[in-house]
């Protein structure tokens, strides 16, 4: 994985009109990462999930095709464990590993937040 900085650095590189073979060597990558890396937009910020995001860079997580059924899951019966929505993934055809799962179920979840209620008097 490229981070964005030094994607930063491969397109300055060949702004002057260097060659993908001298940016390579310049940059520390090879050849075939070079090409791409140019053709994309312009690095404008360093932040790497944002701009990721953004941009969709990288491979799509194999439980991501399955979030329709774990919505379906989770509208019929939202305390379902998480295990149970990934015997619910197999049997679509997931057959992806339980990380993805685990982080889509999150990101799925409403997540209840318990207020924090003090009683405090004065002393005595």
């Amino acid at each position: 994985m490229i981070d964005m900085l030094k994607r930063h650095e491969i397109q300055v590189l060949r702004r002057p009109g260097h060659t993908l073979a001298e940016v390579a060597t310049l940059g520390g990558v090879s050849i075939g990462t070079v090409g791409p890396v140019v053709d994309e937009t312009a690095v404008t910020t360093a932040g790497d999930d944002a701009d990721r995001d953004r941009r969709q860079t990288g491979r799509p997580p194999k439980a991501e095709a399955y979030r329709e059924v774990l919505l379906a899951a989770l509208a019929n019966d939202a305390p379902l464990r998480t295990v149970e929505l990934r015997h619910r993934e197999r049997l679509a055809g997931c057959t992806g590993g339980k990380t993805a799962l685990y982080a889509l179920a999150q990101t799925l979840r409403g997540r209840a937040v318990t207020p924090l209620v003090r009683f405090e008097g004065l002393a005595g």
